[in-house]
C-alpha cells in the first residue's frame, strides 16, 4: 500500500514545465528523420537490447539505438516513430524519440532508454525492465509491486 501511495504522489506532484520545456533535444538531425523501413540492414533482433546507462540524464541524447535497422513493422503496429513534444496538458514541453523495427520499441529521453520487444510477454516487455539492468526507473517497480504484477 505504501508503494501506491508514492506512485500517486509522483502523479499528483507538480511538474516544471519550464525545465521540460528548457531540457535539450535530439542534437542530431537524423533523429528526427523516419527511415524507410524497405528490409536493409540488420534484423532488430540482432541488435542488442539497450538501456539506460549508469549517470544518465535527459540532458545528453545518446545515439539511435536501432540506426541502420530497416525492417518492417510487425502487421497491426501503429508507426510512432519520430520526436514528440508534450505541447499541452501536465507534461507540457516533455520531449522524446521513438524508435521502431520489427517488434521492438525504443523510447528515448536524453539518456534515458527504455529499450522492449513488443510481443505480448512479460519477459520482453516489463520483466525485463522490473528485474534486469538497468531497473531503470523506480516508479515502474513501485506501480507493478502496487497491483500485484511484480514478478516474483
Amino acid at each position: 500500500m505504501r508503494e501506491l501511495v508514492t506512485v500517486v504522489r509522483r502523479l499528483a506532484a507538480r511538474v516544471d514545465n519550464g525545465a521540460l520545456a528548457a531540457a535539450p533535444r535530439p542534437h542530431d538531425p537524423a533523429g528526427y528523420e523516419r527511415p524507410v523501413l524497405d528490409g536493409s540492414g540488420p534484423r532488430a533482433s540482432e541488435i542488442p537490447l539497450d538501456g539506460t546507462r549508469p549517470g544518465a540524464s535527459r540532458a545528453v541524447w545518446v545515439p539511435r539505438t536501432l540506426d541502420g535497422c530497416r525492417e518492417p513493422l510487425v502487421p497491426g503496429a501503429p508507426d510512432l516513430r519520430g520526436v514528440w513534444e508534450v505541447v499541452e496538458g501536465r507534461m507540457k514541453g516533455h520531449v522524446e524519440r521513438i524508435e521502431q523495427a520489427g517488434n521492438r520499441i525504443t523510447i528515448s529521453v536524453g539518456g534515458l532508454v527504455h529499450d522492449m520487444y513488443c510481443d505480448g510477454t512479460l519477459e520482453n516487455g516489463v520483466e525485463r525492465r522490473l528485474h534486469g539492468p538497468p531497473l531503470d526507473h523506480p516508479a515502474t517497480r513501485a506501480a507493478a509491486e502496487a497491483a500485484g504484477m511484480l514478478p516474483d
